[in-house]
């Protein structure tokens, strides 16, 4: 069974994670200061999106981080609301 692993970036990150949550996967969302800390003690000096994505996924297997309880639905449309209203105060 596959075990998705993201960095929590935003809320870029949220939309992705929920909806693997709702299709029954396995998902963990980490700081991004973990993934760093784990990618200092893996000597990874290259950083580009392929050896990114490879380093989350070691560090998923490595670490096995607790997996993501999204929000309720209720308070991620308001959440959403919100961030509407403050953007259109901008």
């Amino acid at each position: 069974e596959p075990h998705f692993c993201m960095e929590a970036t935003g809320v870029y990150y949220e939309a992705l994670a929920n909806y693997l949550v709702d299709e029954k996967y396995k998902v963990s969302v980490v700081n991004p200061a973990q993934i760093a800390a784990f990618s200092g003690s893996a000597l990874s000096r290259v950083k580009t999106d392929k050896t990114d994505a490879k380093l989350i996924a070691r560090f998923c297997q490595a670490m096995q981080p607790p997996l993501f309880t999204p929000l309720p639905a209720n308070i991620r449309q308001l959440q959403a609301l919100v961030r509407r209203l403050e953007s259109l105060k901008d």
